[in-house]
C-alpha cells in the first residue's frame, strides 16, 4: 500500500513560536509606545516655553501700547481711541488665559493674586470712564473722567506688579527650560534602556524567528510544489481528455437543455457528413434525424433530463449533407458542472456497416430458414408429387415472389419434359407445356445446358419460344435441378419484367434447386423402388405382396360396410408343356400378352395382380359373384382370341362365413380346380 507525503517537520513546535512571537510583539509595541510618548512631550514642553515667552514680551509690549492709547484717549477725547483701546484690552485679556492654559503656576503666591486684582479693577474703570463719553457729557467733564482714569490706570499698569509678572516669566521660562531639559535627558536614557533591552530580545528572538520562517518557507515550497504538481497533473489531465476526445473515432457531443450543441469533436462532425465541428455549434442535436424517429427521440431525451435517466443505447438513421443516409448509436448521459444541470453528453457511434451486417445475417438467417424448410420437406416427404407441391409452396414465402408465386417443375424422361408440378398457371399454359421437349424455350434449354437461365422480358427475349395469346408479360428464373451432375429436371420460377435480381437471391435459388434435385432423385428412385417391390418384373402388374394389402383393405370394408367384392383365379393353360416347347421366351412373352389383357379388361378400381407362375389373381371391388363370371368370361374369350393358349379361371364372392381374405381365395382356387378337372378353357364359379 503507498504511503501518504507528509509535509516537511518544523524545527521548533509550532506553540513556542506561538509565545515568542508574542513576547516580541509586547516589546516592540512597548518600545514604540514609550518613544512616542517621550518625544512627545519633550516636543510639547518645549514648545510650551516659547509660547510663554512669547507671550510675555508681547503682554510688554500691549501695556505700554494700551498706556499710550489711555492718554490719548484722555486727552483728546476722540472715541477712536476707545475702540483701539478696547481691542487692545481683548488681545491682552486673550494673552493672560493663555498664559494661564499653558502653565497655571504662573499665578500662584501674592503677586498673581495682585494681578488678577488689578486687571479686573481696570476694566471697572474703562467701563466707566467710555460710559460717560456714550451719555454726552461735557468735554470737561469727561477730560476729568479721562484724567481720573489715566491717573488710576497708570498708578496700576506701572507699579509693582507688573514688575513682578514680568520676573515670574522670567522665572517660568528659565523654569520651563530646567524642567524640559531635565525631561529630555530622562526620556534619552529610557529610549537607550528600552533600545537595549529591544536589542537583546531581538538577539534572542532572531533564530527563533529564523527557524520559524525557514519552517514556513519550506511548508510554502512543499505546498507550492505540491499545488503546481496538482495543475500539472490536472493540466495534463485535462490535455489528455481533450486528446482522447479530440482523436476516437466515436463522435463526442455536449449539448445544452434545449439540445442545442455545444461542443464536439471532429468524430462527430464526420458522422454528420460535415467537416468542421464549428459547423455543428448552435445547432440543433437531432437536425439530422430522420424526420420519421425525431419525435420519438426527443421524447427520450427530455424524459432523461427530467428523470437523469437515459437508456444504454438509441439507435435511429441520420441524414447528411450530401444526401446519403447512415445509421447511428447513441449512448448519452447527464451533463453537470458542480451540482448544476448543464445538458447531454454522450457518445455517437457510426453502426451503418454493422446494421448492413446485421440485414444481410437477417437474410442469411432467413435463407437458412428456407433451406430449413426445404430440408424438412423433404425428410418427411417421399412422394414426388406432393414433395414438388411442398417445394413451389416453400419458395411462395420469399419476398422476391411476393403477392404471389407462379412456377412450374419438370422433370425429365429421356427428350421430354414432363410437367409435374405448377402454381399459379392457367389451364392453357399446362396444355401447351404437356409434350415439351429438351431444347424447347428457356425450361429445354436449361435442361439441355445445365445452366440457369435469368430473362428479364419474355417478349422481347428470342429464347422464349413457346409464346400464346394473352400471356402476359415477365421475367423468368430458370435454374436446373440436378442430382450426381445429372440433370433430371427444371425449376421454372416467374417474376415482374425488368426485375432486378441480385447475385444473393440467384444463389438463395441455386442452393433450393440443388436440394430438390436430389429430393425430387430420391423420391423418383423411391417410388421405382417401391414399384419394383409392389409390381411383377416381367409383367409389370402389382404382384401378390400388393395383392394381398388391396385384398386385406377390400376385406375390411366389406365386413364393415357390407359391400360385396369378389375374387378370380386365372391359370395358364398347359403353360408347362407349351414353355418346355417353345422356350421360355415364348412362355415369358405370353405370360405378358395375358397381363396386359388383364389390365384393358378391368377397371380403375380394381386390380389385376401375378399370384406366381402362370397363375393371375383378379379383385373386382364392389361387385357380386354374377357380376364376377361375367368379366371372367369376358377375360377368357379375350385370351383365347388374341394368344395361342388358354385360360382356366375359379370365381368366388365375399359372404358373411368368410373369415378372411385368404379363404376367399381359397374358394377361388377350389372353383380353378373345379374348371380344370371339367376340361379347362371354361369359367367355374364357386358356391
Amino acid at each position: 500500500m503507498k504511503t501518504k507525503e507528509q509535509p516537511p517537520t518544523a524545527l521548533f513546535p509550532m506553540a513556542f513560536f506561538k509565545f515568542t512571537l508574542a513576547l516580541t510583539a509586547v516589546y516592540f509595541l512597548g518600545f514604540s509606545w514609550y518613544a512616542w510618548k517621550s518625544f512627545n512631550e519633550f516636543e510639547v514642553t518645549e514648545k510650551r516655553g516659547f509660547r510663554l515667552y512669547e507671550i510675555s514680551n508681547d503682554i510688554s509690549r500691549v501695556n505700554e501700547t494700551l498706556t499710550m492709547s489711555a492718554r490719548m484717549a484722555a486727552t483728546t477725547g476722540d472715541l477712536k481711541w476707545e475702540k483701539y483701546y478696547r481691542e487692545l484690552g481683548i488681545f491682552l485679556n486673550s494673552a493672560f488665559e493663555e498664559a494661564a492654559k499653558l502653565d497655571p503656576n504662573l499665578y500662584i503666591g501674592t503677586d498673581g493674586k495682585a494681578i488678577n486684582k488689578t486687571r479686573k479693577k481696570l476694566a471697572e474703570i474703562e467701563k466707566s470712564a467710555f460710559d460717560l463719553v456714550r451719555k454726552g457729557a461735557s468735554n470737561k467733564s469727561l477730560k476729568l473722567s479721562y484724567q481720573r482714569y489715566f491717573t488710576d490706570a497708570e498708578t496700576l499698569l506701572f507699579s509693582r506688579n507688573y514688575e513682578n509678572l514680568k520676573d515670574d516669566y522670567t522665572k517660568g521660562l528659565t523654569r520651563i527650560n530646567s524642567i524640559t531639559h531635565e525631561r529630555s535627558n530622562a526620556a534619552i536614557k529610557a529610549q537607550r534602556l528600552l533600545g537595549f533591552w529591544a536589542f537583546i530580545s531581538v538577539i534572542f528572538a532572531m533564530p527563533i524567528f529564523i527557524a520559524a520562517w525557514l519552517n514556513v518557507l519550506r511548508k510554502i515550497k512543499y505546498y507550492t510544489t505540491k499545488r503546481n504538481e496538482a495543475e500539472e497533473a490536472l493540466t495534463e489531465s485535462e490535455r489528455k481528455y481533450r486528446n482522447l476526445v479530440t482523436e476516437i473515432n466515436e463522435g463526442f457531443f455536449i449539448s445544452d437543455k434545449k439540445g442545442v450543441i455545444t461542443f464536439a469533436n471532429d468524430a462527430f462532425a464526420r458522422i454528420n457528413g460535415l467537416d468542421k465541428p464549428s459547423q455543428l455549434i448552435g445547432r440543433p442535436l437531432l437536425e439530422f434525424i430522420d424526420p420519421k424517429v425525431r419525435k420519438k427521440v426527443a421524447e427520450v431525451f427530455l424524459n432523461g433530463l427530467e428523470t437523469g435517466e437515459f437508456p444504454k443505447n438509441v439507435e435511429a438513421r441520420i441524414f447528411r449533407k450530401d444526401g446519403s443516409t447512415a445509421f447511428v448509436q447513441i449512448s448519452p448521459d447527464i451533463y453537470t458542472e458542480g451540482r448544476s444541470l448543464v445538458g447531454i453528453r454522450g457518445i455517437m457511434m457510426d453502426i451503418t456497416e454493422r446494421k448492413a451486417a446485421e440485414e444481410e445475417l437477417l437474410r442469411s438467417r432467413n435463407d437458412l430458414s428456407i433451406l430449413n424448410n426445404i430440408a424438412s420437406v423433404i425428410n418427411h416427404t417421399m412422394g414426388m408429387d406432393e414433395l414438388c407441391s411442398k417445394i413451389l409452396s416453400t419458395l411462395k414465402s420469399l419476398d422476391m415472389f411476393k403477392p404471389g408465386l407462379t412456377g412450374s417443375i419438370f422433370m425429365l424422361e429421356g427428350e421430354k419434359m414432363k410437367l409435374v408440378s405448377h402454381i399459379g398457371h392457367s389451364d392453357y399454359f399446362i396444355e401447351l407445356h404437356m409434350d415439351l421437349r429438351v431444347g424447347d424455350c428457356l425450361c429445354g434449354l436449361a435442361a439441355k445446358t445445365g445452366e440457369s437461365i435469368i430473362s428479364g422480358d419474355s417478349v422481347t427475349d428470342p429464347r422464349h419460344t413457346v409464346k400464346y395469346a394473352g400471356k402476359n408479360r415477365h421475367g423468368s428464373i430458370v435454374i436446373p435441378l440436378k442430382a450426381r451432375e445429372v440433370v433430371i429436371g427444371v425449376l421454372c420460377l416467374y417474376v415482374p419484367a425488368g426485375f432486378d435480381m441480385d447475385e444473393r437471391n440467384i444463389e438463395l435459388l441455386k442452393s433450393v434447386a440443388n436440394q430438390a434435385g436430389v429430393a425430387l432423385d430420391n423420391a423418383r428412385m423411391y417410388e421405382e423402388t417401391k414399384k419394383s417391390s409392389l409390381h411383377d418384373p416381367l409383367t409389370g402388374i402389382p404382384n401378390r405382396r400388393m395383392m394381398n394389402t388391396f385384398l386385406e383393405a377390400n376385406y375390411a370394408k366389406a365386413k364393415t360396410g357390407g359391400k360385396p367384392f369378389s375374387v378370380i383365379m386365372l391359370d395358364v393353360d398347359h403353360f408347362k408343356k407349351y414353355n418346355d416347347t417353345l422356350g421360355h421366351t415364348a412362355g415369358d412373352r405370353v405370360l405378358i400378352q395375358v397381363s396386359k389383357i388383364l389390365t384393358d379388361v378391368v377397371r380403375g378400381a380394381d386390380l389385376a395382380a401375378r399370384y406366381g407362375g402362370e397363375e393371375f389373381i383378379i379383385i373386382l371391388t364392389e361387385t357380386d359373384l354374377k357380376g364376377a363370371g361375367i368379366v371372367a368370361e369376358k377375360i377368357r374369350r379375350s385370351v383365347e382370341n388374341n394368344t395361342e393358349v388358354t385360360t382356366s379361371l375359379g370365381v368366388s364372392c365375399f359372404s358373411d362365413d368368410i373369415k378372411d381374405g385368404e379363404e376367399l381365395i381359397k374358394k377361388a382356387d377350389s372353383a380353378l380346380y373345379e374348371a380344370k378337372k371339367t376340361g379347362r378353357n371354361r369359367v367355374e364359379v364357386g358356391v
